[in-house]
């Protein structure tokens, strides 16, 4: 759907139109809004994101899938009971969904609609549960994590150890799931990239997720996962979360405007204040809110768009070895330690580099729109505390590049 609107206006909604289900589909806008209540920086860092996108699809109007881009995934099971301690079947099970989802191997893409056969998409993404923890360790790829805490909610986030959950890892270089119980009947809800690193990953009901286990029957095949990962690459629900309005966006031309979410199963042409014949609204697009069952497309502009995220504030995933045999940890060989801490004033960044031995090393800081901003040559880096004086820096995200003869690091940084 292509509409015009300021990009702050697409992530308020209402709740109103979800009083009468019994599960709520997804959460994702309402808990950014208290994001950014908490923090307005994250609209300025978000609205950037947007623009780094736009600039990224415009440069690539035409996409190769002749490319895999490998997603490592690390899956938090935090639970309270012994039905909540899913399985390690069940787990693989949803990684299967989002491997078969994304790619459209999904055996249900036989009953997308002729009239949206020509905007279907595939998109080249091998999601693997990680071998390799951020430590360099050996991993399965699944947290496990008993809790005291009935069910999760804003009050008791699931995403950290002192609260009764399980501490994100790195999210730069993994994608995080987190599996619980949930309040309020909700199945999933994620963070848009710009948001916080430790609560950066989507967040799944424990009986929602996969497609093996004791799970609710019309959500039972591992499509709320897809859809909120959907989320995490950025994207944005059809109707443009505008509250019927037909005024918002999903950056997408090739979903179809509709008014709101839609629920249950339909069946043939559905149409509404907003779309209109022939084709009618995409209500079998997995970021609807359809039952499992109903749900079996994203189209070419939605993989664009997440390519453009995979190229953009997801970009140093291009470069995590999560997926590989743990020969150590990503980046230079003798980097042992970095810590980045921006200076309170926002004019200078402070490096703490430790290494193993003393090397000649250089360091560039880059935008979110991937200009450079600053860069030291060749010095000689031992052990010990740098800082970096590059100005005044205004609110936002920024990548920082240390390499040592041909190896390399990087880090985000948010300020």
């Amino acid at each position: 759907m292509k509409k015009s609107v300021l990009i702050a206006a697409l992530f308020f909604i209402g709740i109103s139109a979800f009083a009468q289900q019994k599960y709520i589909r997804c959460g994702s806008d309402e808990y950014m809004k208290k994001e950014i209540a908490n923090d307005p920086n994250m609209a300025i860092r978000m609205q950037q994101i947007e623009q780094q996108m736009q600039d990224w699809i415009a440069a690539h109007p035409k996409m190769d899938e002749k490319f895999t881009v490998t997603i490592p995934v690390v899956v938090h099971v935090v639970w309270n009971t012994n039905d909540q301690n899913i399985s390690d079947a069940q787990v693989q099970s949803q990684i299967d969904v989002l491997n078969e989802d994304y790619n459209r191997l999904n055996a249900d893409a036989v009953l997308t609609p002729p009239c949206f056969d020509s905007v279907a998409g595939r998109a080249p993404f091998h999601f693997c549960l990680a071998t390799r923890d951020p430590n360099g360790n050996w991993t399965n790829g699944i947290v496990r994590v008993q809790t005291n805490v009935i069910s999760f909610d804003d009050t008791y986030p699931v995403h950290f150890d002192s609260t009764g959950g399980s501490n994100v890892w790195n999210p730069d270089y993994y994608l995080n799931i987190w599996v619980c119980n949930m309040t309020g009947g909700l199945l999933g809800l994620t963070q848009f990239p710009g948001g916080p690193p430790a609560t950066d990953g989507p967040v799944v009901l424990f009986n929602a997720f996969g497609r093996v286990g004791n799970l609710i029957q019309t959500y039972n095949l591992g499509r709320t996962a897809t859809h909120e990962c959907g989320h995490w690459l950025n994207l944005i629900h059809p109707w443009g979360d505008d509250g019927g309005a037909c005024t918002g966006t999903d950056y997408c031309a090739d979903t179809p405007n509709e008014a709101n979410a839609n629920f249950d199963c339909p069946t043939g042409v559905k149409t509404d204040a907003c779309s209109g014949l022939p084709c009618g609204i995409m209500y079998q697009n997995y970021m609807d809110y359809t039952e499992d069952a109903c749900m079996n497309i994203f189209t070419k502009d939605q993989v664009q768009r997440m390519m453009a995220a995979l190229n953009g504030p997801r970009s140093l995933l291009l470069n995590s070895n999560g997926c590989n045999a743990p020969t150590g940890i990503p980046g230079a060989a003798n980097l042992r330690n970095l810590n980045i801490f921006p200076n309170p004033a926002n004019t200078q960044l402070t490096l703490e580099i430790e290494m193993g031995k003393a090397a000649v090393a250089t360091y560039t800081i880059y935008d979110v729109l991937g200009s450079m901003i600053y860069q030291n040559n060749t010095n000689v880096i031992q052990s010990g505390k740098f800082v970096i004086n590059t100005g005044p820096i205004p609110a936002g995200i920024y990548f920082l590049q240390i390499k040592e003869g041909q190896e390399s690091v990087n880090r985000k940084v948010i300020i």
